[in-house]
């Protein structure tokens, strides 16, 4: 929730523009198949939704269920090494576009949850490899009660 309303609220420059802008300009909405102004608080909220529910929605099939024939370009596994939670990294692409999404969540317990999801500008086969090739660690500032951010993982295979 934090990293969600974190970015979408932000105002926070970053060598792609305002982090805010990535939610409020349409983008990611329209790379998971919703219409531009989905994530807007407005529209969100005159549909008796939050922008939460309506990302979760959005993401969660990404996360909980492999598809490659969905979009999904990557999807990385890396767990906690003695247990069963691991964190799913998935990257997905809009037929048409060449940008795609990141989407990252957490499945403790046998139950998946978003951690965040953004846009990125240049998926090339060399990014992604780069992406996959990264040490398994936390990301994106998730943490667990038991493990802080950016702890070490093993890859999951």
């Amino acid at each position: 929730m934090l990293h969600v309303y974190g970015y979408l609220l932000s105002k926070v420059a970053t060598p792609y523009g305002l982090k805010g802008d990535r939610w409020r300009n349409g983008e990611l909405a329209e790379l998971l198949g919703l219409a531009p102004s989905a994530f807007l608080l407005e529209a969100a909220e005159s549909a008796g939704e939050t922008v939460l529910q309506r990302v979760t929605q959005a993401t969660l099939p990404h996360l909980a269920h492999l598809a490659h024939g969905r979009g999904d370009l990557l999807v990385i596994d890396d767990e906690v090494p003695g247990g069963g939670t691991f964190f799913r990294t998935t990257v997905l692409s809009a037929r048409g576009r060449d940008s795609a999404a990141l989407v990252y969540g957490v499945c403790e317990g046998g139950r998946m949850r978003l951690v965040t999801a953004f846009p990125l500008a240049d998926p090339t086969a060399a990014s992604l490899d780069a992406l996959a090739a990264d040490p398994p660690r936390m990301r994106y500032n998730a943490a667990l009660a038991t493990m802080p951010p950016r702890s070490p993982l093993q890859r999951r295979h």
